[in-house]
């Protein structure tokens, strides 16, 4: 599996830093995650609003996401007004209980 690939079920961390130009970690005015499930749904989460959306320390930021849609989630996390940036990614949710049909690895001897 890829490096950004999770068993459906688990709980997936996901995180930001924000800087200024001269890369000194910095708070937005306002801090906000939207996530999009692999239906398409997407939820808000706002710093200080919202208890899930964590301030680790000075411009970092976390989320634990849990991930109960197989398919592939998108985040991304918004500073707004002072430490304005966006910092966007994604990750796949496998369910384990589906297997990929595989070739053989070997032909059988007639």
């Amino acid at each position: 599996m890829p490096d950004n690939s999770y068993f459906l079920g688990n709980a997936i961390t996901v995180s930001a830093i924000f800087e200024d130009s001269t890369q000194t970690l910095v708070d937005p005015t306002t801090v906000e995650l939207v996530v999009q499930d692999p239906t398409g749904t997407m939820t808000t989460y706002v710093y200080l609003t919202d208890m899930g959306l964590i301030k680790d320390s000075t411009g970092k930021y976390h989320f634990i996401i849990t991930a109960n849609i197989a398919g592939v989630w998108i985040y991304n996390f918004l500073g707004i007004g002072t430490g304005q940036s966006s910092n966007a990614s994604s990750f796949i949710i496998v369910d384990p209980s589906i297997t990929p049909s595989q070739p053989p690895l070997f032909k059988p001897l007639p």
